[in-house]
């Protein structure tokens, strides 16, 4: 009998990443350049978005909210206009 990853462990997983993706690029170590490609894919965007939404949360149906709204306020509430750097005047 051949046992399945549970989702839970997955997005954990992706949560985790997301961390330590974010402690790194705080440090200065830089990201190789296809990890970088990969990483600002949108799939991966959603996917480490909702991850770590969900690691917060611990409920799939929570943790589509905040996702939800973060794309909502980049892409519609600003036009699709982003900054390089989320306060500016900091």
């Amino acid at each position: 009998m051949e046992k399945s990853i549970p989702l839970r462990k997955i997005l954990l997983l992706g949560a985790a990443y997301a961390v330590v993706q974010i402690g790194m690029q705080d440090m200065g170590i830089k990201t190789g350049k296809k990890q970088g490609a990969l990483v600002r894919s949108m799939p991966m965007q959603v996917f480490l978005a909702f991850a770590t939404s969900y690691s917060v949360t611990e409920d799939l149906w929570l943790a589509i909210i905040p996702v939800v709204l973060y794309f909502w306020l980049r892409d519609i509430y600003s036009n699709g206009i982003t900054a390089d750097v989320c306060f500016e005047d900091v």
